[in-house]
């Protein structure tokens, strides 16, 4: 079963690397994001199917954390991709 496991890992890992190659050909911001969340998304899965074949809990606890922070930079992402709306002036008081 371990074997398995560490097979469907590597093949998982391929295919992250595999898809990270194709978004890098685009250029387009939102290909960026999409980028990160793959990346996460991959890494999460690797590390779980990795923590059931090895039988190391704390590999689970890797991925929670991975999956947290590619979450937060796909936020980050957005926010930095978003105009920023000029301060209008103050108006001035009518008599």
């Amino acid at each position: 079963m371990g074997g398995f496991l560490l097979f469907a890992a590597a093949l998982i890992l391929a295919a992250t690397g595999a898809g990270l190659v194709a978004l890098r050909r685009a250029s387009s911001p939102v290909d960026g994001m999409m980028g990160v969340q793959l990346l996460g998304s991959g890494s999460v899965a690797v590390l779980i199917l990795l923590s059931v074949a090895l039988a190391q809990d704390a590999l689970v606890d890797a991925a929670l954390t991975v999956a947290v922070l590619a979450a937060f930079a796909v936020a980050a992402l957005h926010a930095a991709r978003r105009p920023r709306r000029a301060a209008s002036p103050p108006e001035a008081e009518g008599p």
